[in-house]
């Protein structure tokens, strides 16, 4: 009689922890705001948007509010301060936030139909040149894009430091973006040129996306002229940001609900991403450590 009370009591307590556990954490968070980049067109946006909002009320069962944001700063500042619970910023908005203050962390990602989630800084040179790695650049001319690019030439010339290939080794020709990088590179005037490519799909075209593929597109780029001889860790496509301190288990319900969108309610997709298409993928921490040091350096 004993031990059939204490079984009793058990499953009572398994049956009651669940609910329970899931009340805690609709509790803590209320009403969940969602921070999305608006402009000038705030009423746009969230007439927009609306099937997603309404898709993560069903989900999770709070009440969600989306909160439009003119620019991304100001999403940063709304997210760090606690405005907003979680919000869809760029890859580099988030690896500037994330700088700033530890308190927020990547939840997911969009990919492409094919699963792409991100992309690559790559170094090219001619496929006959003397370049083939990233030490024959010693001494040599490198095109880059416009100084504020993080692609084009902040991130790969600090990931080139780290490795000891610092500025002081090569010279650097500037050009206003990756396509005019790689133009310079076709004309002579450099001796290998920064770009960013999704290196996927075939590389005859250019691989499936990026820089090098439009240039193939155009007619402006044969591959067999060129050969890829760096390229930088991947770089993920904008994340949804979430701030690190909510509720473990209110993180898997959401990360969850964002995984199982594509097939759950292909509308409220279309809603919140028309630039992928692919649903969304969990992101972690490390997936942004290499833009997160660069902006942690950067502000130092």
């Amino acid at each position: 009689m004993v031990l059939r009370r204490l079984v009793l009591a058990g499953l009572a307590a398994l049956v009651l922890s669940g609910p329970v556990a899931a009340q805690a954490w609709r509790e803590e968070v209320g009403t969940l705001r969602v921070g999305v980049l608006a402009g000038d067109n705030q009423a746009y946006t969230l007439v927009e948007i609306e099937p997603f909002r309404l898709y993560l009320e069903g989900r999770l069962g709070i009440p969600v509010e989306i909160v439009p944001g003119y620019d991304y700063p100001a999403l940063i500042a709304a997210q760090t301060n606690a405005g907003v619970h979680v919000a869809f910023l760029s890859a580099t908005a988030y690896a500037t936030a994330r700088a700033a203050c530890s308190c927020v962390e990547p939840l997911v990602i969009p990919a492409t139909p094919e699963g792409d989630t991100g992309y690559h800084a790559v170094m090219i040179a001619p496929a006959t040149g003397p370049v083939r790695s990233l030490d024959d650049l010693a001494g040599r001319r490198l095109a880059v894009s416009a100084a504020d690019s993080v692609a084009g030439r902040l991130l790969p010339l600090r990931l080139f430091a780290d490795a000891g290939m610092g500025e002081d080794r090569f010279e650097l020709v500037p050009r206003n973006s990756p396509e005019a990088a790689v133009t310079a590179l076709l004309a002579g005037e450099a001796d290998a040129a920064i770009a960013w490519s999704s290196l996927t799909g075939p590389a005859a075209t250019g691989y499936r996306t990026g820089v090098l593929a439009q240039m193939v597109a155009a007619g402006t780029l044969v591959m067999a002229d060129v050969r890829v001889v760096w390229e930088s860790p991947e770089i993920p496509n904008p994340p949804l940001s979430v701030q690190s301190a909510l509720p473990e288990d209110f993180k898997t319900a959401l990360r969850n609900a964002m995984v199982e969108l594509r097939t759950a309610d292909p509308v409220a997709l279309d809603a919140v991403d028309r630039a992928y298409g692919g649903g969304f993928r969990p992101a972690t921490l490390t997936d942004f450590a290499p833009l997160v040091a660069l902006f942690e350096r950067r502000a130092e």
